[in-house]
């Protein structure tokens, strides 16, 4: 296995390493599987998404690609790992009509979901016990990384791609649940192969994913990704996230904040509050004060960017009410998401009928020819 570094992805396949950034926990990088290694029956294929909590692979169990997700080490991040599965389970496991989010699949081989006595599984690899998801495959790859290819859109996937990502968010807003973590790297994306190559998203990620009930419990500083954090969420005494739980309120404005930042990079290259050169500590003044990256795109898609304008607003009363009305907006300028064309089967019976069709036409004029 390899280390990681969650903050600036820094890599070492020995496990030595070493950042200059002071604030940087290097030396507690994450532990990741490479191509090829063995889990159980899936073996690696490659990284897709390392998160705050999770990293997910590309994979394969017995002959069926997958998508594995694998929380980090530590109980907080098992313990997201079980709230996120049953959320997956309980509010979208019966669900046919949700394209936005990946279908969850049986944790072990030759069970069903509904046979499980839980949703997530547990292996244990060279010493350490792994909690895990599985989710059906779809050939994506993380938002994040698209844009490191190709730092601004299509202004129309632009649009189709909020379009999704708003519809999936308000479909927890409308359950309770609360993400607080929305960042290019928890929404997976593929394209179309036809024009106008459609974007199709699926938000494989749900951040904090707990509502009301569980809070404060679920709360964990370490989740929210520094760039696109809402100031509510900063402790503006010690330039840090918010880590008491209890201080943070529950509030879709914080979550539309997210949404911004997303629109806001598709615009423009870079997230609202471009981390670097900066350090953690002056990123977050930053946001406290409300010096975002100039939005650019005004004279051009003007609309679109005072949509991401505003959902970035300093103030959470003076932003976009919520996922659900910021996805209207959006499609008062895009409309829905193109839908998916459904590829061309191959029917036996109709082909079957036709070539009999055939047979009897060709035996019919035969015949008649033999009459003549």
């Amino acid at each position: 296995m390899q280390s990681i570094c969650p903050v600036c992805h820094l890599q070492a396949p020995d496990g030595n390493l070493y950042c200059e950034k002071p604030e940087c926990p290097a030396e507690v990088g994450l532990r990741l599987f490479r191509k090829g290694d063995l889990v159980g029956d899936v073996e690696i294929v490659k990284v897709i998404s390392v998160l705050p909590s999770a990293v997910i692979y590309e994979a394969t169990r017995q002959t069926e690609k997958i998508f594995f997700k694998v929380a980090h080490q530590g109980e907080p991040h098992r313990e997201r790992l079980k709230r996120e599965a049953a959320i997956f389970r309980k509010l979208l496991g019966s669900k046919h009509d949700l394209p936005y989010f990946p279908t969850l699949l049986p944790p072990y081989s030759f069970t069903k979901v509904s046979q499980s006595e839980a949703s997530y599984g547990k292996i244990g690899y060279e010493g350490a016990l792994y909690y895990y998801l599985v989710f059906a495959y779809a050939p994506s790859e993380a938002l994040s990384t698209v844009l490191s290819r190709q730092p601004q859109f299509w202004i129309n996937h632009v649009g189709w791609i909020m379009v999704s990502a708003t519809t999936a968010l308000a479909y927890l807003q409308q359950a309770g649940i609360f993400h607080y973590a929305l960042n290019p790297d928890a929404i997976l994306v593929r394209f179309d192969e036809e024009p106008p190559r459609t974007p199709r998203v699926l938000l494989a990620d749900l951040g904090v994913a707990a509502g009301r009930q569980d809070w404060a419990s679920a709360w964990n500083a370490g989740l929210i990704p520094p760039a696109y954090a809402a100031p509510e969420l900063i402790d503006e005494r010690h330039h840090a996230i918010k880590k008491d739980g209890q201080a943070v309120r529950m509030d879709p404005h914080t979550d539309v904040y997210g949404l911004g930042g997303i629109l806001y990079e598709m615009l423009v290259g870079r997230p609202p509050a471009a981390e670097r050169p900066h350090t953690t500590a002056a990123l977050f003044d930053d946001i406290l004060a409300g010096n975002l990256v100039d939005m650019s795109r005004r004279e051009d898609v003007r609309h679109v960017a005072e949509i991401a304008v505003n959902a970035t607003a300093l103030k959470a009363s003076q932003r976009i009410e919520s996922a659900s009305a910021m996805g209207g907006q959006l499609i008062k300028i895009f409309g829905e998401v193109p839908p998916e064309k459904k590829p061309r089967t191959f029917n036996l019976r109709t082909a079957g009928m036709v070539i009999g069709a055939l047979l009897l036409v060709a035996m019919l004029l035969a015949l008649a020819l033999t009459l003549l």
